[in-house]
This record gives structure tokens, C-alpha cells and sequence, in this order.
């Protein structure tokens, strides 16, 4: 009790109101959260998942285990990497990825300042959002496909772009309301040139949309295009990656690493 008057005492002394103590303490427990939160790094075990924005819709997703760069093989323009691995869950059930005989080759990189500076026209992309295409930094890869038939009765294959995708190593720290973060989106393929939107074909749209068809000998020249916020593309960090397979549960054959395309040559 006597703290209390004594409290009283001094809050009426200072001239201070009720309303502005209470303002000040909110102000202090809210700086003091803001400190907690700067302390937990994005490797910490306080923080395992990040936002998204998922078709317009904030959700929790898991975070990939981020890799060093020990465990990547870097290529430029010009080079190329097979479109094809061979790797293993729990060392006994092994799995491929991607395209046997495939070899995939970068041929030239384009930075926009946004997905309708490209005009590419009424063509097919994953994202519908205004937002995201005019506010992000659009990438757009002129990339050709090499098959070599591994065996006879492979001479035609069906193929897919999903097998390459966009990767960032640094990362950046995205705060914002959804907005926000719609205008900072991390790397993601968003485009195919030769992308299926007719039925009727031999591809079916609904299910192949982004596959294609190659023969024993054939080269397929084509575009894709990776939609990636302004802090990404300026700090150099958007690359290709080919044939990714998370690291986490995963043993690999041959001493397989990551396969990493560099689209900026400053990031060598």
C-alpha cells in the first residue's frame, strides 16, 4: 500500500498523467521487442519458417537449408550442365531428376525493370498478380536444350523447365505488410516461352504446361523468365539452379553438388 501512494505521489509530482506513463511503458516493452527480435538470426532454431505470399495469401512455409558455396558448382554464360542426377533418400531408395541425355546451356541473361517492360505480349507466366509482375525486377534467361538418347527406345522424350529453378544464397530481410512483400518477392521461375495453353496437342496444359517434347539429336532453343525483387537483383543474388534437390534427408551419388548457373558475372 504504501507503494502504491508513494507511486502516486510521484506521478502527480512529474506532472505526468496516467495516459502518458502507460504510453511509455507500451513505448519501452515495444523497443525492447523490437531488440529480441533483432537478436534471432534467419539460421537460428527460434526462427525454422518465413512468410510467403502464396496466390495473394500470407502463409508460413518451411525454410531451405541454406548452402554453402563449397557444396556448388558455379557456371556462366556460355557453359552448360547436364540435365540429370541421381541421388538417394535415407541411403536406400534412389530417385533421378530431370532429363538422362539432357544438357542444358546458358546463353545470354536480361535484366528488366519489371515482367511488362519485357513485352513479351499475351504469353503465359505463373503469376496473375499486377503487383508482383510491375513492382519486381523481371530476368529473362535465353537458355537451349541438347538431348542424346541414352538408348534406343529413348530417341523421343518428354521434358520439363520445371527442372530448373530460381535460388538466391544471401538472402535479404523482408518486413512489410503483404504489399510489401509482393514488391520483394524472392527468386522464382515465372515465364516459359514455349509454355502449353492449348488442349488438343500431344502435351496436355493442365498437367504439362511447362514441358516440351525433344529428339535423339535435337537442340531446343528457348526463353524462361525469373521474377525476383530490386534487393535481390542488386546485390547479385539470383542464380539458376539445376536439377535442385534439398540437401536435408538427402545422400548424393557420384559426389553430386548443386548445379548454379551465376546470371550476374559480379557474383563470381
Amino acid at each position: 500500500m504504501k507503494f502504491l501512494i508513494c507511486l502516486c505521489v510521484l506521478l502527480i509530482l512529474s506532472g505526468c498523467s496516467y495516459s502518458a506513463f502507460e504510453d511509455s511503458l507500451r513505448g519501452n516493452l515495444n523497443e525492447a521487442q523490437d531488440r529480441i527480435e533483432e537478436m534471432i538470426t534467419p539460421d537460428s532454431d527460434e526462427n525454422k519458417q518465413e512468410t510467403e505470399i502464396v496466390n495473394g495469401v500470407e502463409v508460413n512455409v518451411d525454410k531451405p537449408e541454406k548452402e554453402k558455396n563449397e557444396d556448388i558448382i558455379f557456371k556462366s554464360v556460355g557453359e552448360s550442365f547436364s540435365g540429370y542426377e541421381l541421388y538417394k533418400y535415407s541411403s536406400t531408395i534412389t530417385e533421378d531428376i530431370g532429363t538422362k541425355g539432357l544438357v542444358y546451356t546458358l546463353n545470354s541473361v536480361r535484366v528488366y525493370d519489371s515482367f511488362y517492360e519485357a513485352d513479351l505480349g499475351d504469353t503465359a507466366h505463373l503469376c496473375d498478380n499486377p503487383v508482383e509482375l510491375e513492382n519486381n525486377r523481371f530476368i529473362l534467361l535465353d537458355m537451349k536444350a541438347e538431348y542424346t538418347a541414352p538408348s534406343e527406345d529413348k530417341t523421343e522424350v518428354i521434358a520439363s523447365v520445371t527442372d530448373l529453378e530460381a535460388k538466391n544464397i544471401i538472402g535479404v530481410k523482408r518486413n512489410g505488410n503483404n504489399e510489401e512483400r509482393l514488391k520483394n518477392m524472392s527468386p522464382y521461375v515465372a515465364y516459359f516461352s514455349h509454355a502449353v495453353t492449348e488442349a488438343g496437342g500431344e502435351l496436355d496444359p493442365n498437367h504439362q504446361k511447362f514441358s516440351y517434347i525433344i529428339k535423339d539429336g535435337e537442340t531446343f532453343e528457348f526463353k524462361i523468365g525469373i521474377i525476383a525483387g530490386k534487393e535481390f537483383v542488386d546485390n547479385k543474388d539470383v542464380y539458376l539452379a539445376v536439377n535442385y534437390v534439398p540437401k536435408e534427408g538427402t545422400e548424393y551419388i557420384d559426389g553430386y553438388k548443386y548445379k548454379y548457373f551465376i546470371l550476374f558475372p559480379e557474383a563470381e
